[in-house]
């Protein structure tokens, strides 16, 4: 094997490692730099989207990554910008006009003792206008050049940096979807369990590990592929499991106080071919918990529609089945004040009718988790 193509296969190891951890890059990086010269540095510059700040990450530099403004957009468009095609390896001239008029330069190369050329550039994306990301290698002293066989490394490289930048944005993306779902099942009061193939728990939110005393969250991989049990199996099956084995639709009662668990399983519905899914993710199994659905009431009503004390005390009155009058009298407020506060109420909830705002109470209030909706916590 010539040295060329051993430097590519060490270099293809570890970029393949790359998509969908920071630290994998990192190494990328750091192996980039060491196959072309330690006068070098290696960056990896991704330009921002929305209000996210753009990412420079590199080897050579003193950092490991940072963050910073709009920065591979010069203020003045670069006229070479739209011709430099995805995937293809571009020379950056020393003291390019363009490139020194970057933030990127500017900000946080110069800065560092990094030379503006020349260099060697792989656009890993792009859009029509604008260079999104890219790998750039810069010299640190005057005495580097890019090199023939520097270039011939990148140009080998080049479609696999694309190929891993484009599936580690649709790793991040995969994972911004699921902390999101994760964390709206975290806020519901109703337990979810998810059940693999044999009856194992291979997830449990919040309200689901706090009703098995466990953590919520995923299981590992090895305890739905080995022999011993997760914590959250052993759980659910001392709480509901019959003397036969079986798990049905029915209720259940709590070994603890004797509470009625209203239990319900659903099958996924996956397509034949998707066997890893149906292996992890067979079963659905929700689990609603009377001490649960009573929670913390007040603070429901408080938080979600801006109740005050007094307000909350009438809604909450009439929801265990009051009228106005007897709920005034236990207020010790007069029947007018009552009917003031109600009004109030209506308003707040945007209901009209005392049924209309039980029926809210019932069916809102109390299915969501008391302090949910803050976010996801780190």
């Amino acid at each position: 094997m010539s040295d060329l193509n051993q430097r590519v296969f060490e270099l293809l190891g570890l970029l393949h490692q790359a998509p969908g951890s920071a630290s994998a890059w990192g190494r990328f990086l750091d192996g980039l730099r060491a196959a072309i010269s330690p006068d070098t540095v290696a960056l990896f510059a991704a330009q921002p989207r929305k209000d996210r700040p753009g990412l420079l990450a590199g080897s050579g530099l003193g950092v490991s990554s940072i963050h910073l403004g709009d920065f591979l957009r010069p203020s003045v468009p670069h006229p070479s910008a739209p011709e430099v095609p995805l995937g293809a390896v571009h020379e950056i001239p020393a003291n390019s006009p363009g490139f020194l008029k970057t933030g990127l330069f500017r900000e946080a190369l110069e800065p560092a003792g990094v030379l503006p050329g020349p260099g060697l550039l792989v656009v890993t994306e792009r859009d029509a206008r604008h260079v999104l990301s890219a790998v750039l290698i810069l010299p640190t002293t005057p005495r580097w050049r890019p090199s023939a066989n520097d270039r011939a490394l990148l140009e080998r490289l080049a479609p696999h940096m694309v190929l891993a930048r484009r599936l580690h944005r649709r790793l991040a993306e995969h994972r911004r979807d699921s902390e999101a779902l994760l964390a709206a099942f975290d806020q519901l009061v109703l337990g979810v369990v998810f059940l693999d193939g044999r009856m194992r728990v291979s997830y449990a939110n919040q309200s689901a590990a706090e009703l098995l005393g466990v953590r919520a969250g995923f299981a590992p991989s090895e305890s739905l592929t080995g022999v011993a049990q997760d914590e959250r199996t052993r759980a659910l099956e001392r709480l509901l499991r019959s003397e036969r084995g079986e798990l049905r639709a029915r209720v259940y009662t709590h070994p603890e106080d004797g509470r009625p668990l209203q239990v319900l399983v659903t099958p996924f519905r996956w397509p034949r071919s998707d066997g890893m899914e149906q292996e992890r993710f067979a079963r659905a199994l929700f689990i609603g918990d009377p001490k649960q659905q009573t929670g913390d009431p007040i603070g429901v009503l408080r938080a979600r529609y801006g109740l005050t004390r007094g307000e909350t005390r009438l809604a909450l009155l009439l929801l265990a089945g009051c009228s106005v009058e007897e709920a005034a009298r236990l207020l010790r407020i007069s029947v007018g004040t009552a009917r003031g506060v109600l009004k109030q109420v209506f308003d707040k909830t945007a209901t009209n009718r005392q049924s209309a705002l039980v029926r809210l109470l019932l069916t809102g209030v109390g299915q969501i988790r008391p302090g949910a909706g803050e976010g996801p916590q780190p």
